[in-house]
């Protein structure tokens, strides 16, 4: 996606390129921060289950 937003256009505008187009880029950064954010929540439940199996202690799923 990001390597065709510099060549690809956007139909019925006046940009040349998708990149060109500033709503294109807050999109595009919001979805890359929702990416982001579902990395840290997965790395973080990760860690905190890795934490409960060195322990023995019970996972509280709440």
């Amino acid at each position: 996606m990001r390597t065709s937003a510099g060549s690809k256009g956007i139909g019925a505008t006046v940009f040349a390129r998708q990149a060109d187009s500033s709503g294109f880029q807050m999109q595009f950064a919001a979805a890359a921060q929702k990416i982001d954010a579902a990395h840290l929540r997965v790395y973080l439940a990760a860690d905190d289950m890795g934490e409960y199996a060195a322990t023995g202690e019970e996972f509280d799923r709440l």
